[in-house]
């Protein structure tokens, strides 16, 4: 393959004999393109170029490639020109000694793999070429070669000539091995817009070495290609939403979005696709501008008009050849913004690529920008962590930093703290420490899981997971505000669609990935109050899972308060869930926490179709409220309220107020958790108040076990309190028991329960993973860089 290096060895030469190698290329221009190399053979008569070096010619030192890459062409200032990518560039490579020739080869390089099919496309007005990876798309194919010794051809068609020998790969893709292995099967296959430079034409070579890795890619013309205009006044963005529009409908193409690949002019143009259609999931930036240049690009009724040019700016090289790096207006000078893609609107994420010596105009400047106004913009996912960084302050300068989060219910959450610059005036939140506020030492989320509430006792209520928490971090020194930004921290990945449900009776949300599936389901029970919390379930759909948030009650026009649970509405619900068509039918998965996690036991225990369940923090007895299945009727533990205590003013302890269920006077009240035919995960917080929660679970374990069982899974973590909320979620020490009707205890030290969150979220994922069947494989949604930098 054209993307692999070819290895090239001389042997038979007399030791110490010179060689001179050149190899030759004609494009489909008709241009030669030619590179020389003179080596010196080794004691044992062997020139190896991935060991010894060139000694002279287009380059020198030891370069395995060096007589590809280092080609001139016979026209000055030609660049290689490949119209058609399914056939092979022909190398012909020659080496010779003292003007006799030893030795040739000609070594196709191909572009598509086997079985890689390349179609035309004329659709309306979209022009370019089509490459498809195979059906089968596990090619394997031979690429290897040999160049031996030049005389008379053999019976085989072997030149063979004293005692010298070439090895380098022969034109018909034989000898050792390459494996191309893509998952996609027959496919659908995730699909990229590939588009060319200035020009308007298109290349097809990157095309057909993506189609060769598994990707459905169309190498799209922009103009003077074909039966398009040979000059433009605008570009046109619908053009190029007519030509997404038209991979995403190709019905071997991933419903999920596309990628762009892109370089020079046509990366402007990526971005703008990136900032302002739909399903653009990746976008890749090669020596590209972060502003519209030479011509304005209009899309419904915006133009965003070119950047300016100053042609005084021209330099001319000692050669003769114009240097044109600095002929643009900077694009970030006030009068100059309205040039400027707004990337800030994407939500896919950006790769840019960028060449130090790039003369073109200044694309490492402009790279620079584009990745600035990213972070200033700050969009990240919820739970992957964000780098922050200060720069530009003096040495052992103080900086205080603060950071602010106003909640659903109008709660505004605060943490502080304080560093000193290094010498070289630098604050890195990943390897400075705090030296005091709501936490201390080298936390680089310190900023987000310390937050503490400015109204007592309060925990964060989000209730529209499809929108993101604003995160507004502010640096600031001897009072003066340096710099601030607010990072938003979206719970829910692009493409991820959520849905109220009103269904019957089941009232809650659902969450569910981009694309036709199908997933696999999960129900999410929250704790006592019988609402829902969506951050969990939106998460989780953004790794692949269609989620169900379930009310039980006090949601909506549910009752406020209930005197028993009934299974059958969970039934209904998980019936509700396999039926949905983007669900697989092998079975759910329930997340429970606190009051929820007897309802998942209870769910697993007596409902068909359970196969994975989660419990963080429960009891594996009924508690409070009687359960009711059918004709069965579990009662709930009893209580004894004189075991309250106070652990500070106003604040109670609950953790022994529940008998013990495994006394004999309280065994119907344990769930009968050796029913259930799936997989367990206990989650456990060592230092819950709510309730003894290490010991239920232990106990259901031990039931388990006693049974024959062995499908469960403790993790505990110490110094962890009740409420384990997804990652860097603020600490929730002590709020309002909804049974208790009073402000209790929930345990937990800040940093160790900030820690159990990251893990335990980690765990859950991997068990939902592991026993959900996910044969469609999970999706990995990104967002754009998650890092806040302060300039």
């Amino acid at each position: 393959m054209f993307d692999e290096p070819v290895q090239i060895k001389l042997s038979g030469l007399t030791a110490r004999q010179h060689v001179e190698l050149q190899s030759n290329l004609k494009d489909d221009k008709g241009v030669t393109f030619k590179a020389t190399a003179t080596y010196q053979a080794d004691g044992n008569g062997e020139v190896d170029l991935s060991r010894h070096p060139s000694l002279g010619g287009t380059y020198t030192g030891v370069e395995p490639m060096g007589l590809f890459w280092s080609m001139r062409p016979d026209v000055p200032h030609s660049k290689v020109v490949k119209r058609d990518a399914s056939t092979p560039l022909n190398y012909h490579i020659v080496a010779s000694s003292g003007g006799e020739v030893l030795a040739q080869v000609t070594n196709e390089r191909h572009l598509a793999a086997p079985g890689v099919r390349r179609t035309p496309v004329r659709e309306g007005r979209i022009r370019g070429t089509l490459f498809t990876p195979p059906a089968d798309c596990r090619v394997q194919a031979n690429l290897a070669s040999k160049l031996v010794e030049k005389t008379e051809k053999d019976e085989a068609g072997t030149r063979q000539a004293a005692g010298t020998a070439v090895e380098a790969p022969p034109p018909a893709l034989s000898g050792s091995s390459f494996l191309l292995l893509c998952t996609q099967g027959e496919g659908p296959f995730s699909a990229i817009i590939d588009l060319y430079t200035l020009g308007g034409i298109l290349c097809e070579p990157r095309a057909a070495l993506l189609a060769s890795k598994g990707y459905l890619v169309l190498a799209l013309a922009l103009y003077g290609y074909q039966d398009m205009p040979r000059t433009v006044e605008k570009i046109d963005l619908e053009y190029f939403e007519e030509a997404a529009t038209f991979v995403q409908n190709l019905p071997e193409a991933k419903k999920t979005g596309i990628g762009i690949v892109s370089i020079s002019k046509s990366g402007e143009i990526a971005l703008a696709m990136a900032s302002f259609l739909p399903n653009v999931k990746a976008t890749v930036w090669l020596n590209g501008s972060i502003a519209n240049v030479l011509f304005p690009l209009h899309y419904k009724d915006l133009v965003i008009p070119p950047l300016a040019a100053n042609i005084d700016r021209i330099t001319i090289t000692e050669s003769g050849i114009m240097d044109i790096k600095d002929v643009l207006e900077d694009p970030m000078a006030k009068e100059n913004h309205a040039s400027v893609i707004p990337i800030e609107r994407a939500t896919c994420n950006f790769l840019f690529v960028v060449s130090e010596d790039d003369r073109n105009y200044d694309s490492v400047y402009f790279g620079e920008q584009a990745s600035n106004i990213l972070r200033k913009h700050g969009k990240s996912n919820y739970e992957v962590p964000v780098q922050i960084k200060l720069s530009g302050l003096t040495a052992r300068q103080h900086v205080e930093l603060q950071s602010n989060l106003k909640d659903d219910k109008g709660v505004t959450f605060k943490a502080t703290a304080t560093y000193q610059a290094d010498g070289n005036g630098e604050v890195d939140l990943s390897r400075h420490p705090s030296l005091g506020g709501t936490y201390t030492g080298v936390e680089p989320m310190g900023l987000f899981w310390s937050m503490r509430p400015d109204v007592p006792h309060s925990k964060v209520v989000k209730r529209d997971a499809s929108t993101p928490l604003n995160y507004h971090i502010v640096a600031s020194s001897g009072g003066e505000v340096l710099a601030q930004v607010t990072n938003e921290r979206h719970l829910a990945a692009p493409g991820v669609r959520r849905t109220p449900v009103r269904e019957g009776r089941i009232r809650g949300t659902l969450f569910t990935p981009p694309g036709e599936g199908p997933f696999p389901g999960i129900i999410d029970l929250y704790t006592f109050g019988g609402s829902i919390c969506e951050p969990r379930a939106a998460l989780l759909a953004s790794k692949g899972f269609v989620v169900l948030a379930l009310a039980y009650y006090g949601y909506q026009d549910m009752p406020k308060e209930v005197k028993k649970f009934d299974l059958e509405y969970f039934e209904e619900a998980a019936t509700f869930l396999q039926m949905l068509p983007e669900v697989q039918r092998t079975g759910i998965g329930i997340l429970s926490l606190s009051k929820g996690g007897e309802l998942a036991l209870s769910m697993a225990s007596f409902l068909p179709n359970v196969k994975a369940t989660v419990c963080i923090n429960s009891c594996n007895a009924v508690v409070l409220t009687p359960l009711h299945y059918k004709d069965m009727v579990v009662p709930p533990l009893t209580v004894c309220p004189t075991k309250m205590d106070l652990t500070k003013p106003g604040i109670l302890d609950v953790r022994d107020v529940l008998d013990d269920p495994m006394a004999k006077e309280n065994l119907a009240t344990v769930i009968p958790i050796e029913r259930a035919s799936c997989n367990f995960l206990f989650v456990v917080a060592e230092d819950d108040r709510n309730w003894n929660s290490p010991y239920y679970a232990e106990q259901a374990c031990r039931r388990l076990k006693e049974h024959g069982k062995t499908n469960y899974e403790l993790v505990t973590y110490p110094k962890a309190g009740h409420f384990l909320e997804v990652p860097y979620m603020p600490h929730h020490p002590c709020g309002v028991h909804p049974a208790v009707g009073k402000v209790v205890a929930f345990g937990g030290v800040p940093k160790s329960h900030a820690d159990a969150q990251v893990e335990a979220w980690r765990r859950v994922q991997e068990f939902f993973k592991t026993h959900l069947e996910c044969c469609t494989g999970l999706l990995n949604l990104h967002f754009n860089q998650a890092r806040e930098d302060f300039p």
